[in-house]
Order: structure tokens, then sequence, then C-alpha cells
């Protein structure tokens, strides 16, 4: 076996040498052989959608200039999977569509592809069995710190925002969060100045569950997402990247910088893109199917349907998330340690 000097450096750079250089060597080429079949079976599982609907922003024509960084994405998980849903709830006591979790991996995947740093915030209920139609995801998206489960409803807008305000992110909702907007200066900073708004528009069934001919190949599951304004009209390429990265001569570019040189995205893209084609693949089906099902199954109503309250067990101290001790209520994204933070 031939070993480089990149191997050598990236063994060196291991904090925990448990294993020889030779079987990391061979680990990590398992690894990418099993990045490749997963790519592989993505492409295979979806067809190539038409040209009339790749019109999806590809970032590609971009000409950033130097020290130009990706901002950290914080996905509205609820608001995402409910508003790329096509699965209407038409159960009694349900006012809402079935959270489409296609949705989510499809918005994930095409960050994840350009080198951004991202997951998503959820209340824990969308963990929970039949919460949405594709459990399994949302359980290895969790395991793998791309996925932050808050414990209360009237939370994870809170901790969405107060997250990319800390990191100077951005947060992508169709939600104006008004109500949120009031709460401090750094949280109306990333309501008004912060938050790409999304729109999903509802793609023909026979090219449902396809990919666009971009390199990116990303992926169109039952809607297909546009960057618009608040009038739901399309951004420009050029407005996006203005949203999307931080340039040297912005206030707060220095927040990005650091935060995307710990982070380093470029060097788990190609495993968490793995886990991605993954869940994708295998949710062409189980997200159907699942949907199906769950409109099968009654609506659950709890017992005092007049309690507005929230009743917290013993031990649950959380009832306001300090706006300045975020790191203490969010699970940290990619494995960082208090420390880091």
């Amino acid at each position: 076996m031939s070993i480089s000097e990149t191997d050598k450096l990236e063994y060196d750079a291991l904090e925990c040498k448990n294993i020889t250089l030779t079987e990391f060597i061979e680990r990590r080429k398992r690894k990418e052989l099993e990045n490749g079949r997963l790519k592989d079976r993505y492409i295979n599982s979806l067809k190539k959608g038409p040209l009339y609907i790749n019109r999806i922003c590809s970032l590609s024509n971009s000409r950033l200039p130097p020290g130009t960084v990706p901002r950290t994405i914080v996905i509205d998980g609820a608001n995402v999977m409910h508003c790329g849903s096509i699965y209407q709830d038409t159960r009694e006591g349900s006012a809402q569509s079935i959270p489409d979790v296609a949705s989510l991996l499809a918005l994930m995947r095409y960050f994840i592809v350009r080198d951004f740093e991202v997951f998503a915030v959820l209340s824990r209920k969308y963990s929970k069995p039949d919460a949405t139609n594709f459990k399994e995801a949302i359980d290895r998206l969790v395991e793998n710190n791309l996925c932050v489960i808050v414990p209360s409803m009237n939370l994870d807008d809170t901790i969405a925002l107060e997250f990319a305000a800390q990191v100077n992110g951005i947060v992508i909702s169709s939600d104006k969060y008004r109500d949120h907007a009031c709460l401090n200066p750094r949280i109306q900073r990333i309501v008004e100045k912060q938050r790409l708004n999304i729109f999903w528009d509802s793609i023909p069934t026979h090219h449902q569950n396809s990919r666009t001919q971009k390199g990116e190949m990303d992926y169109l599951p039952s809607k297909k997402f546009m960057f618009t304004d608040d009038n739901n009209s399309e951004l420009s390429e050029n407005d996006v990247i203005k949203t999307l990265y931080a340039f040297p001569n912005e206030l707060q570019y220095i927040i990005s910088k650091e935060r995307h040189e710990m982070i380093a995205p470029e060097k788990r893209k190609t495993e968490v893109e793995g886990l991605l084609n993954d869940l994708i693949s295998m949710g062409i089906n189980h997200c159907q199917v699942n949907a199906k099902r769950i409109l099968e199954t009654p609506v659950h109503v709890p017992t005092d349907v007049h309690s507005k309250s929230r009743t917290f067990s013993e031990g649950d101290y959380l009832t306001e998330v300090p706006p300045d001790d975020q790191a203490n209520h969010i699970s940290l994204p990619f494995g960082e340690s208090d420390d880091e933070w």
C-alpha cells in the first residue's frame, strides 16, 4: 500500500491515534467506497428532471471576492417540512399538512454540496413516531449532529434565531417572525436582514423524485423550492449570494470567518452528502407509504384539551432561553465540545 504525504499529515492531525497509519488509510478508503456507492444509488434512484423544473439557484455563477465565506445555515425544520409537503392532513381535528421529511433532506443537501455548514432546528414533537413521514431520517440527522431537537414548541423559533445571531448565520424559513423581531436588536437584525424566505412550488406527479441536470444533481421531491422576497417574487442569484455569504467588508464578517474555519464543513462534506444521499434514496418509498398510513390513523387528542400551558416533568427546568447563553441549550453541531464552543 502506497502512503502519501497527505495521508501522513491527516493521520498526524488525529487527536486520538488509537489505530495505525495503515488502518487509518484502509478505513478511509472503505468509507470513500461506501460514499461512492451511496452516490451511485442516489443517481440511479432518481430520474433526471426536465429542464423547466431545473431552475434552482445554483450559486455556480458567483465571482466572490477573496476571503468571502459561506454563512452557517439554520433551517426552520417544521416550516420547511410543512410548506414543502403535498400530503394534506384531512383527518378530523387536524388543520395542517403531514410534515414531509423529503423536503428537509432536499434543502439540506442543496447547502451541503455547496460547502455550507447546515443544520435544522425542530421541536421535540417532530421526533415522535408518526409526527412526520420519515422518522428514521429525523433520528439519523440528530445522531449525526445535523438536527437540533428542542424541548418545547415555543422554543424552536427562538433558538434558531438566537443561534443564527451568535454565529452571524442565516435562517431559512417562510415564517416572518414578526413576534420575535422585538425581542432584542440581535434578533431583529436576523429577522430583517438574515432571514432567507423560501417558497415551495408543486412538481407534476410524473416528475416528482427527480434530480436536476446540473453538476450538483439537486434533489426535487414533491415540491421544488426557490428563494424569494416576502411577496414570493423570486430573488436573483446575486441577491441570494449577498444573503448567504459573509463578505470581508461587512461588520460581523470575522464571526462567520472564524466559525467556518473552526467547523470546516468541506472536510465533512463527502460523509454528510453520503448520509443524505442514503436517506433520500430510502425516502422515495418510505415518505409516501408512511404518509398514507398516518392518514389512516386517528389524530391524537390530549386528555385536557382546555389546558394551553406546558406541563413540566421533574427536573425539567428550561422555561426561558437566555439570549446570550444558547450553547447550554443546543446540541453543538458537528460534534464540538463545550470547550470549543
